[in-house]
Protein backbone atom coordinates (compact mmCIF):
# COMPACT_ATOMS: atom_id res chain seq x y z
CA UNK A 1 0.00 0.00 0.00
CA UNK A 2 1.32 3.41 -0.93
CA UNK A 3 1.60 6.35 1.46
CA UNK A 4 -1.60 7.93 0.13
CA UNK A 5 -3.63 4.89 1.15
CA UNK A 6 -2.09 4.76 4.59
CA UNK A 7 -2.68 8.49 5.10
CA UNK A 8 -6.28 8.18 3.94
CA UNK A 9 -6.95 5.31 6.35
CA UNK A 10 -5.31 7.22 9.21
CA UNK A 11 -7.42 10.27 8.37
CA UNK A 12 -10.57 8.16 8.28
CA UNK A 13 -9.76 6.65 11.67
CA UNK A 14 -9.02 10.10 13.09
CA UNK A 15 -12.27 11.54 11.74
CA UNK A 16 -14.36 8.72 13.15
CA UNK A 17 -12.60 8.92 16.52
CA UNK A 18 -13.03 12.68 16.68
CA UNK A 19 -16.71 12.46 15.80
CA UNK A 20 -17.32 9.80 18.47
CA UNK A 21 -15.23 11.19 21.30
CA UNK A 22 -15.50 14.97 21.05
CA UNK A 23 -18.16 17.62 20.67
CA UNK A 24 -16.71 19.18 17.52
CA UNK A 25 -19.27 19.68 14.78
CA UNK A 26 -19.25 17.16 11.97
CA UNK A 27 -18.81 19.78 9.25
CA UNK A 28 -15.70 21.18 10.94
CA UNK A 29 -14.11 17.74 11.32
CA UNK A 30 -14.90 16.66 7.77
CA UNK A 31 -13.70 19.93 6.21
CA UNK A 32 -10.44 19.66 8.18
CA UNK A 33 -9.94 16.12 6.86
CA UNK A 34 -10.67 17.28 3.31
CA UNK A 35 -8.23 20.16 3.69
CA UNK A 36 -5.54 17.82 5.03
CA UNK A 37 -5.89 15.41 2.11
CA UNK A 38 -5.93 18.33 -0.33
CA UNK A 39 -2.84 20.03 1.14
CA UNK A 40 -0.84 16.80 1.22
CA UNK A 41 -1.68 16.01 -2.41
CA UNK A 42 -3.81 12.92 -1.89
CA UNK A 43 -6.75 14.68 -3.54
CA UNK A 44 -6.51 17.01 -6.49
CA UNK A 45 -8.37 20.34 -6.37
CA UNK A 46 -10.82 19.01 -8.97
CA UNK A 47 -11.62 15.99 -6.78
CA UNK A 48 -12.07 18.23 -3.75
CA UNK A 49 -14.55 20.42 -5.62
CA UNK A 50 -16.47 17.33 -6.72
CA UNK A 51 -16.84 16.33 -3.09
CA UNK A 52 -18.18 19.77 -2.18
CA UNK A 53 -20.57 19.81 -5.15
CA UNK A 54 -22.35 16.62 -4.10
CA UNK A 55 -26.11 17.12 -3.83
CA UNK A 56 -26.27 15.11 -0.60
CA UNK A 57 -24.40 17.75 1.37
Amino acid sequence: MEWQGILTLATLFSVLSTLMLTRFSADLVLMAALALLLILGVLSPAEAWLVLATQGL
